[in-house]
């Protein structure tokens, strides 16, 4: 499952989610709306990389991940970190997500209760 998100009020946010959703047809994309600002969503997550929790796995992308980390709040970006608090968000409060596989549907249109 694929998550997006989009802030109250925020024609924008909500547009760019929309736009995801129709870029990525044929996946299961879920938007859902945010509340707080990124600093107050960022807090429990914040805890948890500060208490040494929170593991990345290695590539080439995790210097500028690192980086955001490191100067957020006041740095220049911060979807990243707002991005990772979200997952983590996600993960701590349990998914909907329906791992019974009973919704993929098959060629002949049924769906096989054996999965």
């Amino acid at each position: 499952m694929i998550r997006t998100a989009h802030e109250r009020g925020s024609v924008s946010g909500k547009e760019s989610a929309e736009a995801t959703i129709r870029m990525l047809a044929g996946w299961r994309v879920l938007s859902h709306l945010v509340t707080g600002n990124k600093v107050d969503r960022a807090e429990p997550y914040a805890a948890q990389v500060q208490a040494g929790n929170v593991l990345l796995l290695a590539g080439e992308w995790n210097r500028a991940f690192i980086d955001e980390h490191e100067t957020f709040p006041a740095g220049k970006y911060k979807d990243q970190v707002d991005a990772a608090a979200g997952a983590f968000s996600k993960l701590q409060t349990g998914s909907t997500y329906d791992s019974s596989m009973m919704w993929v549907s098959h060629t002949d249109g049924k769906r096989d209760p054996g999965i």
